[in-house]
């Protein structure tokens, strides 16, 4: 059951954002009177900015907040999340930003998204690994991590071990799984029918193996000798 959900808050409401900056000692000045300014551009309906408090669903209490901005630098929207230390540990920072994804890369229809966080901070670097970002790049003090549109999707039902977990309803996910499933395979090595079922039933939840078997072969990844007995990727 989710626990959290995203809300933007009025201009009035803005005062929690103001204990946030304090709390992180962030040298942002957020005074009352530059909230309208702001608020015009982080809380209207341009989908290149986006902010919001993340609530807690059983008392509506704000526990953090989340936000995302178009950086032409990198091309891509560059997300952030902060959750009140007080809060902590109960996933509400996994939650908020799986709800901000949502956000960028379904109903905003983003390719990608990045983050960017200092080079010393290995909390949030295995935070960001664990939801399937990737490092793509990082300079002297910095490191940018990013998310495809179609690594979001799948990660969705694939568990922290990179397990599949179950199979999707829509096709085109499917085949984004098959093709994870394929990974799994290399190129070059000739597999017994043993062994390939083996790679399958340790990457995937028992009930889908036939199902693997079969599409992965139909959709050309694996190809099998004339006997059936030995299989090679192929793509």
């Amino acid at each position: 059951m989710a626990k959290v959900y995203l809300k933007k808050p009025t201009v009035n409401e803005l005062g929690y954002r103001q204990d946030l900056l304090e709390k992180r000692d962030d040298k942002n000045n957020f005074p009352e009177n530059v909230w309208n300014q702001w608020a015009q551009k982080w809380l209207s309906d341009d989908k290149n900015y986006f902010y919001a408090y993340v609530k807690r669903k059983k008392d509506g209490m704000n526990v953090g907040e989340v936000s995302y901005y178009f950086d032409l630098k990198e091309g891509m929207p560059l997300v952030s999340v902060f959750i009140e230390s007080l809060y902590r540990r109960n996933y509400y920072g996994q939650e908020a930003i799986s709800l901000l994804l949502d956000k960028c890369l379904q109903k905003q229809k983003f390719d990608q998204v990045a983050v960017k966080f200092q080079k010393d901070n290995e909390v949030l670097n295995k935070f960001f690994t664990k939801l399937g970002f990737k490092l793509y790049k990082e300079d002297d003090n910095f490191m940018f991590s990013k998310i495809t549109k179609d690594d979001y999707q799948i990660k969705k039902y694939i568990d922290e071990k990179g397990i599949i977990r179950k199979i999707p309803v829509s096709l085109k996910i499917r085949n984004r799984l098959v093709a994870y499933m394929a990974t799994k395979f290399v190129f070059g090595q000739l597999y017994s029918d043993r062994a390939f079922l083996k790679i399958i039933a340790d990457n995937s939840n028992s009930k889908d193996h036939k199902f693997f078997k079969q599409q992965l072969l139909e959709l050309g990844y694996i190809t099998e000798s004339y006997d059936k007995s030995k299989f090679e990727r192929i793509k």
